[in-house]
This record gives structure tokens, C-alpha cells and sequence, in this order.
């Protein structure tokens, strides 16, 4: 997996990876997208499998995922039983505290991108849902 999965370690790949999103989106300063997704897996044994089950009742993994600017994998966390929220696969990941690191060492200036499953941080960007029309929340959403 270190092969071919690997968030940006060093400054110069870094600014690969956020000069690719500023290029193809207009966006920078941008190391990755992250989201979760529900992988479909045969029940564990009960009671453990109960852990499995997510809100729409299916038996799955929740699977965190972050991207580069060409969709390509450069973390993967897929530890956690469907029932587990997006935000706390987040909080106890790598990546996370990666994120975390740079931002209080003063390295560059990155963000990941998220959804509204996610909290705002210093260094995670997500939407603002009760954006006003013409507001400056509406243009930061565009």
C-alpha cells in the first residue's frame, strides 16, 4: 500500500499536489478532498456485527478516503464498523494529525476539502449550509 497510497510528506510534494488543485479548480493551497463511503461486507457474528450496521441498515465498513486533484487515493482509513460518523473516523486519523502539524508548525498554508459530515477546522474547509444569498459564506461555498 506505501507504494501506491501516500499523503504528501515533503514540502515539494506538497505544492505538487495543491499547484494541481490551484490549476485545474482555481483553488489553493489545497493537499487533498476527503469523504467517507459505506462498503458492503458479510455480517460479523453477533453482538459485534451490531456495530456494523449503518443508518440505512446495511452491514458495511466506513471507509475515509482522500484524493489529489486527479481522484487518485493518498490516504485510506478503513478500520471503522459502519455505525462510526465521519467526523470521528477524522478526528482519530493520520491524517488529521498531519493536517493538524502543518498548520501549527507554520508549514504552508493547506486545507483538505469536505462536506458537511466534517467540522470546520483551520485546515478543513467545508461548506456553510445556512449561507445567505449574495453573502461572502455563499461565495466561499462557490
Amino acid at each position: 500500500m506505501p507504494k501506491w497510497i501516500s499523503f504528501p510528506e515533503v514540502e515539494r510534494a506538497r505544492k505538487n499536489v495543491a499547484t494541481g488543485f490551484l490549476a485545474k479548480h482555481g483553488l489553493p493551497d489545497i493537499l487533498g478532498a476527503i469523504d467517507c463511503t459505506h462498503v458492503d461486507i458479510f455480517p460479523p457474528p453477533f453482538p459485534t456485527g451490531v456495530q456494523y450496521k449503518n443508518r440505512k441498515g446495511r452491514t458495511t465498513i466506513n471507509v475515509q478516503l482522500v484524493v489529489d486533484v486527479e481522484c487518485r487515493i493518498i490516504n485510506i482509513n478503513a478500520q471503522y464498523p459502519g455505525r462510526v460518523h465521519d467526523q470521528f473516523i477524522f478526528n482519530n486519523s493520520k491524517v488529521k494529525l498531519e493536517m493538524k502539524r502543518l498548520y501549527e508548525s507554520r508549514i504552508g498554508q493547506y486545507y483538505l476539502l469536505g462536506d458537511s459530515g466534517y467540522a470546520l477546522e483551520p485546515w478543513l474547509m467545508t461548506p456553510d449550509l445556512e449561507a445567505a444569498p449574495n453573502s461572502s459564506a455563499e461565495k466561499y461555498n462557490k
